[in-house]
């Protein structure tokens, strides 16, 4: 089975790889990895992937749509 490109696929998955979470957000994957932690959220390890859930993603660009977390709080740090 051939990998789809994120462009062709009908829906985004619910857990995504860098490249996935990176299309997502609209980042190329360096810059995504390079907001890791600070602007987009961690990643969590299943086995040796590193996987980064859809709703995580989805909070993360309303924060910044909205110009931060109200708090002024690292959220991803916690």
């Amino acid at each position: 089975m051939r990998k789809l490109a994120p462009s062709e696929m009908p829906y985004w998955p619910r857990r995504m790889g860098v490249e996935l979470a990176a299309a997502y957000v609209g980042v190329s994957p360096t810059k995504f990895l390079e907001g890791v932690g600070r602007k987009y959220p961690k990643a969590f390890k299943d086995g040796g992937n590193s996987l980064w859930y859809r709703e995580d993603l989805d909070h993360a660009v309303d924060v910044e749509k909205t110009g931060g977390a109200q708090s002024g709080v690292n959220e991803w740090d916690e």
